[in-house]
């Protein structure tokens, strides 16, 4: 096994153990704040006083605009400066918004949330940050980042996407939703386009052979889990930050 592929793999057992501890914890503060929930009741938590939301598109073969599943799925919210655990919720990654029904309400009975209240949530074990920075090149706010790995270095970020189509079948109008994603490296308080080598390397000039050497030897892991291939190279950017600081 070369060098590389034995760092990588040192790379990726670290990550299954950081990820499982971080699990545990979540899971402890979970249940510790569904009890709270419980005490003191839905209806006076200030969650439920969003827009309400109903969905204008009929989609084909599933393509929905929605994060993972179409489904309200329990979750995780930090809303107004509380935290709610078991909350249903979906995302809608065309609108970037955050909807959400009440636990013994019908699909049909929906609320967005006032985005400006939302820090964050986590739905089907993915965390979600509402960055309110601006993007330089569109001047819009980030909105709704996945987050992926963070560090007293920099924070990674996967921003998502889904745009619609139309396509006519039987004389009706339906849609397809297809999705895109780019990421983003906050460093040094601002935040990079961080999706190719170039842009990696325009933040990291002094790692050019080692971003280089990484994606060349690391296409097939690009190509198939683009997630965990951001996650192992900023592993590696951390340890030789962390060592220039030692």
């Amino acid at each position: 096994m070369g060098k590389e592929h034995f760092i990588a793999w040192i790379l990726v057992l670290s990550l299954i153990y950081l990820n499982d501890i971080e699990a545990q914890s979540v899971k402890q503060d979970e249940d510790i704040h569904i009890v709270f929930d419980n005490i003191v009741g839905e209806e006076i938590s200030g969650l439920y006083n969003g827009i309400q939301y109903a969905n204008e598109f009929i989609v084909l073969d599933d393509k929905h605009q929605f994060l993972d599943t179409s489904n309200f799925v329990k979750g995780f919210v930090s809303y107004d400066g509380q935290e709610h655990y078991g909350v249903f919720a979906k995302y809608d990654l065309y609108l970037d918004e955050l909807i959400i029904r009440p636990l013994n309400a019908s699909d049909g009975l929906a609320f967005l949330l006032i985005k400006s209240l939302v820090d964050g949530f986590s739905l089907n074990g993915k965390s979600f940050v509402n960055v309110r920075a601006f993007n330089q090149k569109t001047g819009e706010p980030f909105g709704y980042c996945q987050l992926l790995s963070e560090s007293k270095f920099f924070s990674l970020y996967k921003k998502s996407n889904k745009k619609p189509s139309k396509k006519a079948k039987t004389g009706k109008i339906f849609y397809e939703f297809n999705q895109s994603s780019v990421y983003y490296l906050e460093y040094d308080g601002e935040y990079y386009p961080a999706t190719t080598r170039n842009e990696l390397i325009s933040i990291f000039p002094e790692y050019k052979d080692i971003i280089k050497d990484y994606y060349k030897g690391f296409k097939q892991l690009q190509k198939s889990e683009p997630d965990n291939f951001m996650k192992l190279l900023m592993a590696r950017l951390k340890e030789l930050l962390q060592s220039k600081t030692t």
